[in-house]
């Protein structure tokens, strides 16, 4: 709401730069600027955007909403690279991996070995952003994490890909440290996915 307040302010210091609030009096400027609010707060609040989806391979095998997994092997080909001074940089392919073990621990599909699929992750994107400047405009300082994880059957075969495009572009202090807490959303995305599409492809 802080960000909503200095985005309307912004706008009308625009409008007096220009000369526009001479001409705009009473009721009239206070319907501008309770609208210019709702825009500033619709931007606000969405501010974080998932773009997922269960992919089958034609002719495999259905992956059973009772199935297990073990998290395979993590790779990070984002082209991503830390500055050696940032003291906050950490390895985003074990980010991931710890996500994701932690998500389907959640949910009781986890297994250190011995489970019905492997998932192996690809992380094809990834920016930390930047949340002060999501604050005061929305759009820059984005945050983004793009990922593909294949479901790997015993045999070795890929039965399905989750793709994930998860995108912090705007809001304020709520929206501090998703370079980080971003990876969690991804693994949320991904095991949501594998379980809501593996109940709905089951056999009834």
């Amino acid at each position: 709401y802080i960000s909503c307040y200095f985005v309307t302010c912004a706008v009308i210091r625009a409008l007096k730069v220009y000369g526009l609030t001479a001409t705009i009096k009473g009721a009239a400027m206070k319907k501008i600027t309770v609208f210019l609010m709702m825009i500033a707060a619709l931007l606000v609040l969405s501010g974080c955007s998932t773009k997922t989806y269960y992919q089958p391979v034609p002719g495999e095998e259905a992956v059973q909403p009772t199935a297990s997994f073990v998290v395979g092997k993590t790779q990070d080909l984002s082209g991503y690279k830390f500055s050696d001074d940032d003291k906050d940089k950490f390895d985003l392919a074990a980010a991931m991996d710890e996500a994701l073990k932690a998500e389907l621990g959640k949910a009781g599909a986890l297994r250190l070995d011995g489970a019905d699929y492997v998932i192996d992750t690809k992380i094809t994107n990834y920016a930390p952003g930047n949340a002060a400047l999501r604050w005061l405009l929305p759009g820059a300082g984005e945050t983004r994490l793009t990922v593909e994880s294949s479901v790997i059957n015993n045999e070795g075969r890929v039965v399905a890909t989750i793709p994930v495009d998860r995108r912090v572009p705007a809001g304020g202090v709520q929206t501090v440290g998703a370079y980080k807490y971003v990876f969690e959303d991804v693994a949320k995305a991904i095991v949501t996915v594998l379980r809501d599409e593996t109940k709905r492809q089951a056999p009834k």
